[in-house]
């Protein structure tokens, strides 16, 4: 099971930074304003619930290898991208979509802020997950 944790966390963090780091800032440099905003805009419920899958994985796996504490972390980090999922970005397309900037620059500023802490916590659990060395 440590494996299978240790896989999923690393897998998550990797899915994370790569999307970060070199998607988004590709589509709008590529597509611009106008084209990449509707392409990242659909890519963001699959991104949240791709990611509350593996990390809620992550968390029964960390918790079957003895680690609690890691399972505890990876089960709110999953939380922050269910409420991403069906709070947060709900909230953001429609403060967009209603011309709202100030809402928007809000509430995108939260979820930046929500996933460099789940980074965070991720890159922690992979910390304190016992390997067995």
């Amino acid at each position: 099971m440590t494996e299978l944790a240790l896989g999923l966390v690393s897998a998550t963090v990797g899915a994370m930074l790569f999307f970060g780091a070199i998607v988004a800032p590709t589509a709008f440099r590529t597509l611009g304003e106008q084209g990449a905003g509707p392409f990242v805009r659909a890519l963001f419920p699959k991104y949240y619930l791709v990611f509350a899958v593996t990390s809620g994985s992550g968390a029964v796996a960390a918790f079957a290898a003895g680690a609690p504490v890691s399972a505890f972390g990876l089960l709110l980090v999953a939380a922050g991208f269910l409420y991403g999922y069906g709070l947060l970005m709900p909230a953001i397309n429609k403060a967009r979509d209603s011309g709202l900037t100030a809402d928007f620059d809000r509430l995108h500023r939260r979820s930046v802020r929500i996933n460099l802490l789940q980074l965070a916590v991720l890159i922690g659990v992979l910390a304190g997950i016992p390997t067995g060395t």
